[in-house]
């Protein structure tokens, strides 16, 4: 009884498919391959993370991926969900697969931001301004006339800046 190596015969390109959800209760990413001899070693993943001032951050994702992350599979569709492996940075992703026969998935790139730390408080300063103009007025007028008031807010976030403030304000009398 002789029993020959076994073949496969594989026509069919591999897909990737890679989405980051960036809200505030999920921050994850879910990343599948479409194989039907899917092998978590034939995943390359580049990654390049920096913070907002282009400071390198060293993140592993390949190792993870390939190791540890807990890949659920559907028929030929696998998935694995990437969450806490993100440190806070932005990032810029490029995935490939090939598969046993050599043929190659078309390569899927992604760039988001993961930011878990808020701006700290330290950093964060108002001022106000009155213009020349509207102050000379309100002293000529004995303050009859109202100048407007600049009110500026500044802050920094050392991973990704900041996109907006919500305040409110309290109206003094005059």
């Amino acid at each position: 009884n002789y029993t020959s190596d076994i073949l496969v015969v594989d026509t069919i390109n591999p897909e990737i498919k890679f989405s980051y959800d960036n809200t505030p209760d999920v921050q994850a990413a879910v990343l599948t391959v479409t194989e039907h001899n899917f092998n978590k070693d034939d995943l390359t993943i580049d990654v390049e993370a920096e913070d907002i001032k282009g400071n390198k951050i060293d993140v592993d994702l390949q190792t993870y991926l390939t190791g540890s992350a807990e890949w659920t599979s559907e028929g030929d569709v696998h998935t694995a969900r990437i969450s806490s492996e993100f440190a806070d940075a932005i990032y810029s992703v490029k995935l490939n697969y090939i598969d046993l026969s050599t043929r190659k998935a078309e390569q899927v790139s992604s760039t988001f931001t993961v930011d878990h730390t808020k701006p700290e408080v330290s950093s964060w300063s108002v001022s106000y301004s009155t213009p020349v103009l509207g102050t000379i007025i309100s002293n000529i007028t004995f303050g009859y006339y109202n100048p407007d008031v600049t009110v500026t807010f500044t802050a920094y976030d050392q991973t990704s800046g900041v996109s907006y403030f919500t305040w409110d304000y309290a109206r003094q009398d005059g």
